[in-house]
């Protein structure tokens, strides 16, 4: 399950099941990158020799001679934060090609040895949600120009990483977080996580993936807690200080997590990684906001 194969996703993550918001930077390691075919499952700049034909995109593949040059631009709000932002550069809808790698913090930076296909880039910092590029058609030899710009908000309201170490049973990972209410009082709401190996028939190539499943819970039973509006959950694995892997689900408009409710991601997203241990890890980080009730408001 990829970004756009999951409901209300923006049009891309990365085969992140779709991450998508407004607009996009720390000192990095030079850019790593890993590229896959996935399982089953901004705008875009001067683009010479780019195919024109729209109705007939040419297939993805792994392998090629053309490139993306990425315009990465970061909200004044998020620069000063110094983010390690990671671009998705995916080629098709669903079950295409895919690459991951972080921004080497270039005003532009090239991304090579594409195949033709049609591609969009989404650019995640994780400290608010994704952004995606416009889709631009790349043939064989060319050269294509796009931009993405990341937001500042909505903020974070959890965020969870796996550790090193045991682990326990290592068929399944879980893991949970209170959610921040932005005050000094404890949270009681949550986000709770699990994450095992996806297994498909036939078996997927380029690498394992996993199936991740999140739930948010409120079990606050005083109508005086402040409920949550939710917005967007993100997913990044890795392989020592590597990317792996990126996803991302956006909530339906208006998603409120009131007292006493849980809300959760409708299908497992699959994203590629290998279970947490001492050479890979796992990171979740969900965004929204704590409604303030009235009297508390300026």
């Amino acid at each position: 399950m990829n970004f756009l194969s999951l409901r209300r996703v923006a049009p891309w993550i990365l085969s992140l099941a779709a991450v998508g918001c407004g607009s996009g930077a720390g000192d990095l390691a030079p850019a790593l990158d890993a590229g896959t075919v996935v399982p089953d499952g901004g705008s875009s700049g001067d683009a010479a020799g780019v195919t024109a034909d729209l109705a007939e995109p040419p297939s993805c593949s792994a392998t090629g001679t053309g490139r993306l040059r990425v315009a990465l631009g970061l909200d004044p709000g998020l620069e000063v934060r110094a983010p390690e932002v990671w671009l998705l550069v995916r080629c098709g809808p669903v079950g295409g090609f895919e690459r991951v790698l972080r921004w080497d913090r270039t005003a532009t930076q090239t991304i090579d040895a594409l195949g033709p296909g049609n591609y969009e880039v989404i650019g995640s910092s994780f400290m608010a949600p994704w952004s995606s590029s416009r889709r631009v058609m790349l043939a064989e030899g060319a050269t294509a120009a796009v931009s993405v710009t990341l937001p500042s908000a909505p903020p974070v309201l959890a965020q969870l990483r796996s550790g090193v170490g045991a682990y326990g049973d290592p068929s399944v990972w879980r893991a949970s977080v209170p959610l921040a209410t932005g005050g000094s009082t404890a949270s009681v709401a949550s986000l709770e996580v699990e994450a095992r190996p996806y297994v498909s028939d036939p078996p997927t190539t380029g690498g394992s993936f996993l199936s991740v499943t999140a739930v948010v819970r409120n079990p606050c039973a005083n109508d005086q807690c402040s409920p949550f509006m939710l917005r967007a959950l993100e997913i990044r694995t890795r392989a020592g200080d590597g990317p792996t892997g990126l996803q991302g689900f956006l909530f339906p408009e208006d998603e409120r997590l009131g007292p006493g409710e849980s809300k959760s991601v409708p299908q497992p997203m699959v994203v590629r990684g290998a279970m947490p241990d001492d050479a890979h890890g796992i990171e979740l980080v969900l965004y929204g906001e704590v409604v303030r009730p009235a009297s508390a408001r300026p």
